[in-house]
């Protein structure tokens, strides 16, 4: 099923959105078109967390060591075990396999970099080996105490693949250290998605995720829909093409997505 607008302009979005029940469950449906600079983009999203871990069987061996990392005392000795269960809970685990079902669609990684903002126990950047092996992936957490549980889950596999720095994505150097992609899950910690996509070199892919959890304390730059996350990374100067924006839809609350060119 493929709904196509053909309407262009220089900036548009259509947002059309449908429910259907099939085995007593309801499916939310999201249809997005938009254009910028008059090229169109059709982007026919339907996720919700039980159909992306019907679609992503997680390899145990990942898992596991998570798991392993519990009983590690040097890593437990800087992060806790309700840290790391956190980490591999349905909501952060979902978010992390939605980037990798997006990305899957948009070309071959196998050469690529990636930079992940924020990648906190480093599950994304495994998944990003796991499923599409990326060439390179870089992951630039502000607490660097994660940097144990990144070696033992990433490094200890790809160590010529995989990089821990510990910085702010603020403060980083974006003209000296370049990716082909920039990710951040995590746009409800950060005070300013605009202020961070304008330090990306042009000719780049940045993904990024926000939701409308406002309940927690941390969330501090929380969404409320698809399209306003979509504006606030619109506003930023460098932007030239919005490629993806979806939700995903999880019992608490709805996660957003987008993915720009610059």
């Amino acid at each position: 099923m493929r709904w196509v607008s053909k309407h262009k302009s220089v900036f548009s979005i259509y947002w059309i959105r449908a429910k259907w029940t099939h085995f007593g469950k309801t499916h939310i449906f999201n249809l997005v078109n938009f254009s910028i600079n008059t090229r169109s983009i059709d982007t026919f999203t339907y996720m919700t967390h039980e159909e992306l871990f019907a679609k992503y069987r997680l390899d145990f061996s990942t898992l596991s060591e998570y798991v392993m990392a519990c009983y590690d005392p040097r890593i437990l000795s800087t992060l806790s075990f309700e840290d790391i269960r956190d980490s591999l809970s349905d909501g952060q685990t979902a978010s992390k396999l939605w980037v990798i079902d997006a990305l899957s669609k948009s070309g071959n990684w196998e050469s690529k970099s990636a930079c992940v903002f924020g990648g906190w126990v480093g599950l994304l950047c495994r998944f990003m080996f796991d499923y599409l092996n990326f060439g390179h992936v870089t992951n630039l957490e502000l607490n660097t105490k994660l940097r144990g549980i990144n070696w033992f889950t990433n490094e200890m596999k790809y160590p010529e693949r995989f990089a821990f720095v510990g910085g702010d994505m603020y403060d980083f150097d974006y003209e000296t250290n370049q990716f082909d992609l920039y990710v951040n899950t995590s746009g409800e910690h950060i005070p300013s998605i605009k202020t961070w996509v304008e330090k990306i070199p042009p000719g780049k892919q940045v993904l990024i995720q926000s939701n409308n959890y406002f309940a927690h304390p941390q969330h501090i730059n929380c969404v409320n829909s698809a399209q306003e996350l979509f504006d606030k990374v619109s506003e930023a100067k460098n932007v030239n093409l919005i490629e993806y924006s979806g939700e995903l839809i999880m019992p608490q609350y709805t996660r957003f997505m987008v993915i720009a060119k610059t």
